[in-house]
């Protein structure tokens, strides 16, 4: 899922090009993509580190299914986001499970944080666009 049409082009280019033939990119906001067919099927979710952990588990729980993983690459904050994101989690229906260092060829500050999806989200979740992160749970 990617919002801009550009890049969404450029992704669906490249799963071709490398013949990446169970891989379908989507032109839409996961805030929308999240209230559709594309909701509760994944069994493993990922993202790119693009909001405040609260936000981002609003973007990425619905696609879950109920006992599936999201990994989040998250940066050296990821202890204070986890410490503002326990009412977003228990909104959700998500629970942090373990992070992992990053192989330091990698990154030596980013850390992959684990969640797992303990519970149904409730269907006002995501809101809208713009409203998580104005308003994060």
């Amino acid at each position: 899922i990617e919002p801009l049409q550009k890049r969404a082009r450029l992704l669906d280019a490249t799963a071709k090009t490398l013949g990446l033939a169970n891989v379908t990119v989507l032109a839409a906001r996961a805030e929308d993509a999240g209230r559709g067919p594309l909701r509760g099927v994944a069994d493993l979710v990922t993202a790119r580190a693009v909001a405040p952990l609260a936000e981002l588990l609003e973007y990425t729980v619905p696609f879950a299914v109920l006992g599936g993983f999201l990994v989040l690459p998250k940066g050296s904050a990821l202890e204070g986001e986890l410490a503002h994101a326990h009412q977003a989690m228990a909104i959700l229906g998500c629970a942090h499970r373990q992070t992992l260092l990053m192989r330091p060829a990698i990154s030596e500050t980013v850390v992959l944080a684990c969640f797992e999806k303990t519970g149904e989200t409730p269907s006002t979740y995501p809101r809208r666009a713009g409203i998580p992160g104005k308003q994060p749970l």
